[in-house]
């Protein structure tokens, strides 16, 4: 499972054991977080532009 929270939007993506299986699931979850970080990058800097606190200056992490 991939969780990321950056101010108040969430990104959420959920890999089933049963169907991927342990190893590749954990991969993709993998994949999928990195890609959130970079998503909330993306979003913490476009409100530092505007001049907007929002957003955290970097990302929250879930378990």
């Amino acid at each position: 499972m991939a969780r990321t929270r950056v101010g108040n939007i969430t990104q959420f993506q959920a890999f089933v054991i049963s169907k991927y299986g342990d190893a590749r699931a954990k991969a993709l979850a993998i994949v999928e977080r990195e890609k959130h970080l970079k998503k909330a990058a993306t979003l913490a800097r476009a409100d530092a532009k505007k001049g907007n606190d929002s957003t955290l200056p970097f990302p929250a992490f879930i378990d």
